[in-house]
């Protein structure tokens, strides 16, 4: 197992990369949505919390809760792959997962109202964050000081 692998990020430092509130993932932590964190956070849960923040953001958290719990186990196996892609089909308000565009363009080739959404960026911010470690390991290696904490966006 690789060190990147084995390596735990706290959820805070997982939040501020994805300008999530932390309140907002204990909460989905707690309702069985995403891991619990405590100890900080694996890849892969780190990569999950990438696709259901995104996927909440743009689709709401009530639209998401039910598929995403079917989802969960299919996109385990993709995210490994590295980029992912996520269908929302707005008919049967299922979830789905493909890996490539040929893969996208058959479960969306029905013709019926989907959303599709590439999650390359979120997914990026969490790899940044394990190659890198925390935020203020990074600010010490290039030479900052970090006199307090630094907040993203202070008013919410």
């Amino acid at each position: 197992m690789s060190k990147r692998r084995r390596q735990k990020v706290p959820p805070s430092t997982l939040c501020r990369r994805l300008d999530v509130k932390p309140q907002n993932y204990f909460n989905w932590a707690a309702a069985g949505m995403l891991a619990d964190g405590k100890g900080g956070c694996t890849l892969l849960e780190g990569l999950e919390f990438a696709v259901f923040a995104t996927l909440v953001r743009r689709l709401n958290y009530q639209r998401v809760k039910k598929p995403w719990l079917a989802l969960r186990p299919e996109l385990r196996r993709h995210l490994a792959a590295g980029s992912v892609f996520v269908i929302y089909d707005e008919a049967a308000e299922t979830l789905s997962a493909a890996i490539t565009h040929e893969e996208v363009g058959r479960q969306v080739s029905h013709g019926g109202a989907v959303r599709v959404f590439s999650l390359e960026e979120a997914i990026s911010k969490i790899r940044a964050a394990f190659l890198g470690g925390s935020d203020a390991i990074q600010s010490r290696k290039r030479g900052e000081r970090q006199i307090a904490p630094s907040i993203s966006n202070p008013i919410r």
